[in-house]
């Protein structure tokens, strides 16, 4: 009976065991298929920037507000920009920052005048690798940029005994640039706790109390870097939770805050992003020459703009009084351009599985679908771009369907097989037992 038994756990284990096999072929097929991946670091988004206007009092004098008009960077590129109403001048300051006019004639008592900007943008995140022995010297920058980038303004004042002693003690006698750069930024750090406010103080100021907002982090950190003779500019935009990079936007989400970074130049290498103010609320440097796809900049400069001054949001005429301006962001989701990027990263992650199995020429044809719907999105036609993302998907499932059935094939013949010689062992021991066979 023992010798019995132990032949019916080894078919029992021989018949689980195939069972399992079916079931984890099938499991697996069905997630592949899914294509259940994240395009991580793309975003198409819609970012309407509102000016309110608001005076207790009637405004008899015409006065001007200022909008900063959004670039083209490493980060990001606007698709389009279209105004709530034509501005009657387009500017342009000494950093050749673009600026819209619009000229307000008067406002009646508690008049409320809005002026938006909304902008169609692709957004991507950026890291950078850098090796710091390859970062070259200061004198390796060019001429124009250090004139430019490392000269003394109002919120620096970098040969302030402050900034001059701050400077010496941070760098502790370090000549690579690099880790310059990287010395001061975890010298901001450590010196400065978050605090917002109304006002900016200037670097030496921040400095010395040991707290500020985005933009006195950033006045600091510039001022070290030029004191350093290390080239240094900021950048101001909207921002919303760099937690979302890489994921859909679903509802609409409102910045009322804003944010301002910075960007040092290293030889051999260029103009690199460093955000103090977020690395002090994280462990390590996660924004040290690194964005993510949640940062959309308005403005990018040395100093202080003859329209816009320190600002880097709408402002009006700085004479005027009696007018209150508030600024706004609102991220606005485009859900057929989410779906486009998504179902682009389906068909990526199913062509990555089918490299060197399928025919090339309907791989290279879905990749054409894939470069065509990329450039429909690259020019705002989203209902397009989706169209072709979603084509080049039910191609790619109609080639993994082929490659499943050709791999189906033999796997069958071979379970076949194993239930017959399963049946034909359970056969013979049941003859066994009925003392029909030896």
């Amino acid at each position: 009976m023992s010798g019995v038994n132990k032949k019916r756990k080894a078919l029992l284990f021989a018949a689980s065991a195939i069972l399992f096999l079916l079931i984890g072929v099938e499991f697996y097929d069905q997630s592949f298929l899914d294509g259940n991946s994240t395009f991580q670091d793309l975003r198409y988004v819609n970012i309407t920037l509102v000016a309110y206007l608001f005076s207790n009092k009637r405004i008899n004098q015409p006065f001007y507000v200022y909008f900063p008009i959004p670039f083209d960077a490493e980060n990001q590129k606007l698709i389009s920009i279209k105004f709530s109403k034509e501005p009657d001048e387009l500017l342009q300051d000494e950093w050749n920052q673009s600026i819209a006019a619009f000229k307000i004639s008067s406002m009646e008592p508690n008049e409320l005048i809005q002026i938006s900007m909304s902008c169609i943008v692709k957004l991507v995140s950026l890291e950078y690798k850098i090796e710091p022995e390859k970062t070259g010297s200061i004198d390796d920058i060019p001429e124009r940029i250090k004139q430019l980038y490392t000269k003394d303004e109002e919120m620096y004042k970098i040969h302030d005994p402050i900034i001059v002693s701050f400077t010496e003690e941070a760098l502790g006698g370090e000549k690579n640039i690099y880790k310059i750069v990287r010395r001061i930024h975890d010298y901001v750090i450590e010196r400065l706790s978050y605090k917002l406010d109304p006002r900016w103080d200037d670097a030496p100021t921040t400095l010395s109390k040991g707290e500020g907002s985005c933009s006195e982090y950033v006045f600091s950190f510039i001022a070290l870097c030029r004191a350093a003779g290390v080239p240094a500019r900021f950048v101001g935009g909207t921002v919303v939770d760099p937690g979302l990079s890489g994921m859909p936007i679903n509802v609409e989400l409102t910045d009322y805050t804003f944010h301002r970074w910075a960007e040092v130049y290293v030889p051999n290498y260029g103009w690199l992003p460093v955000d103090v103010t977020y690395d002090d609320g994280v462990e390590g440097n996660e924004f040290f020459f690194r964005l993510t796809d949640t940062f959309f900049a308005f403005v990018r400069r040395g100093g202080a703009s003859r329209y816009l001054g320190w600002n880097y949001l709408p402002v009006i005429d700085p004479r005027m009084e009696g007018i209150v301006l508030r600024a706004r962001a609102f991220w606005i989701p485009i859900p057929e351009a989410q779906k486009a990027v998504l179902t682009i990263s389906m068909v990526e992650e199913s062509l990555s599985h089918l490299i060197g199995v399928v025919n090339s020429s309907d791989f290279m044809k879905i990749e054409d679908l894939l470069t065509m719907a990329l450039l429909e999105l690259e020019q705002g036609n989203f209902t397009r771009g989706l169209s072709l993302s979603q084509h080049a998907l039910s191609l790619v499932k109609e080639l993994e369907e082929n490659h499943k059935r050709k791999e189906d094939k033999p796997m069958n013949f071979a379970l076949i097989f194993a239930l017959v010689l399963l049946l034909l062992g359970i056969f013979v021991v049941f003859l066994r037992r009925k003392g029909k066979f030896k």
